[in-house]
């Protein structure tokens, strides 16, 4: 179980999974999107050939606004 200090988006690939989101099951399939608000309680109960991928909405923006990204090669 943890947390993180900025919110969370996540997207589950493939397979399935247990989301437990400050002690709440919410099961989880291929395609299913979730938010989690910053400082709740995360963790997984892995399904069968869960294959997922987080996101850290607030900090990837900050990061990618921060940063000279510079001209486009063409």
């Amino acid at each position: 179980r943890h947390s993180h200090p900025e919110e969370q988006w996540g997207v589950l690939l493939e397979g399935t999974d247990m989301r437990i989101q400050n002690d709440v099951e919410h099961p989880v399939s291929a395609g299913d999107f979730w938010q989690t608000p910053s400082g709740f309680r995360i963790r997984f109960e892995p399904g069968q050939n869960a294959l997922w991928y987080l996101t850290s909405s607030v900090r990837l923006a900050r990061n990618i606004e921060s940063q000279d990204l510079g001209q486009p090669d063409n």
